[in-house]
């Protein structure tokens, strides 16, 4: 089962790492900078994120419960990053699951059934495909063919 302090420690990259595609600069979200500039040190916001605000994540989406640890620290990624709820909507989708967007028992029970490393790879890619994007909706709105919509296709990837 997965850990969430290995998880919280492979998500964020500390300052003097670079962020890759399992990582996030944890000082790049918007709710740290929006509490750095009411005052809170980085020591604080460090300790509230690691012991409160991401442990709330971990908890909905259920962390401890994913058999694979390196599923659970994509997953636990695109829940901060916040496109964790499209990601799952596309994997309910696939598999024909009750489409919540939210981590139920049946999708969780999906997860730890499909094959892990096809899963991995499609994770790894609509990561990497929201880490490029998500920002930049208006570009992506102006685009009249989107590349997610087949190449990032569960159903080309998991089945």
């Amino acid at each position: 089962m997965a850990n969430y302090v290995q998880a919280f420690e492979k998500v964020f990259a500390l300052k003097r790492e670079a962020a890759n595609i399992y990582s996030v600069n944890i000082e790049d979200l918007t709710c740290w900078q929006t509490m750095k500039d009411i005052g809170f040190s980085s020591s604080e916001l460090y300790q509230l994120f690691k012991h409160h605000y991401c442990e709330e994540i971990w908890l909905q989406l259920q962390g401890e419960n994913i058999q694979q640890q390196s599923i659970a620290n994509l997953l636990f990624k695109a829940s901060v990053k916040g496109y964790v709820d499209e990601l799952l909507v596309q994997f309910q989708q696939c598999f024909s699951l009750p489409i919540s967007g939210v981590m139920c028992s049946y999708t969780l029970q999906q997860i730890n059934q499909t094959d892990q490393p096809r899963l991995t790879i499609w994770l790894r890619l609509y990561t990497l495909y929201f880490d490029i994007y998500a920002n930049q909706t208006h570009l992506y709105s102006q685009l009249e063919y989107s590349p997610e919509q087949h190449f990032f296709s569960p159903q080309v990837w998991l089945h």
